[in-house]
């Protein structure tokens, strides 16, 4: 498969295309100018330079079908038939936006997996002589002995019987998480260690959202409570105490000088009419230096 033909068939991106990703003016103009050049890169043989502006955008968009379209196809010009299967497959996962992309993955797949399966198990040479040679010269029978005696098997081994389960399991499609380090297994050279280094973001699972959103509403319960209580019960009631010893303070002061005054006719009315009305313990206690008088 003539893989820049297979780029030069993938049309140019447009604006409306990346309308599902809500981005900015600005970083809607920077992605189109960077997938673009990416395939004008493809189709002008430099691979490896689009390959590099396509990882940061995964990087950026890991459910973006096309771009891992594009990123395949550099992984299949480049030799790297494996990592470009996974990637194609990705792809057809998360969903292109036409038809003839969706075909155009289903078919990269197939020819990387045959150019993987050849890679890795090269036809084998074959030699004419030797096919001459190996009819002509029979071959000797390793179970025949001299004398046309046929050698007793010494090992031998009953076969096993399998139970064979009646239900057979169902196929399961992967998560969101599987697909995520499957695509990050294929973006590394055997699978194991990566090439440089590439950050695939992992979205979180609804129970991890979850367990954040109920952590962020109790801290904010949390603080509004404590705030709530000192604003509405600790301060006033400071404040309050505050008052009543200043109040008692200058009750104080009053009753002290009254009584020091008690000789004029008026204050003493007053002072009369005070340990009649608050009883007389209260000027006792008021009036400390009467009391030490003899």
């Amino acid at each position: 498969m003539d893989w820049i033909e297979a780029a030069g068939s993938i049309p140019p991106l447009e604006k409306k295309d990346l309308l599902r990703f809500n981005l900015t003016v600005e970083d809607e103009g920077n992605v189109l100018n960077q997938y673009n050049r990416s395939l004008r890169n493809i189709t002008s043989d430099s691979a490896d330079i689009a390959g590099i502006a396509l990882r940061k955008l995964l990087t950026r968009f890991p459910d973006w079908g096309e771009a891992s379209l594009l990123f395949g196809i550099c992984l299949a010009i480049e030799g790297k038939m494996n990592r470009a299967s996974a990637v194609f497959e990705h792809a057809l996962d998360v969903g292109l936006r036409s038809e003839q992309l969706t075909y155009l993955a289903q078919v990269s797949v197939r020819e990387a997996r045959e150019g993987h399966s050849k890679r890795t198990h090269p036809p084998e040479e074959t030699n004419p002589a030797k096919n001459i040679l190996n009819a002509v010269i029979p071959k000797q029978n390793p179970l025949v002995q001299e004398e046309n005696q046929i050698r007793p098997r010494t090992h031998m081994q009953a076969p096993i019987l399998m139970k064979a389960s009646r239900r057979p399991t169902r196929a399961k499609m992967a998560t969101d998480r599987e697909r995520r380090e499957l695509l990050m297994q294929s973006t590394s050279s055997n699978g194991e260690i990566p090439d440089d280094e590439i950050n695939v973001s992992i979205p979180k699972t609804p129970a991890e959202k979850l367990r954040i959103a109920l952590i962020v509403v109790a801290a904010i319960l949390l603080l509004t409570g404590a705030y709530f209580l000192t604003t509405l019960l600790i301060l006033p009631q400071i404040d309050k105490a505050k008052e009543r010893d200043l109040a008692n303070k200058k009750l104080e002061f009053l009753t002290g000088a009254l009584f020091e005054k008690k000789s004029d006719p008026e204050i003493a009315e007053i002072l009369a009419r005070y340990e009649s009305e608050y009883g007389s313990s209260q000027s006792e206690t008021t009036n400390p230096d009467e009391q030490a008088e003899p």
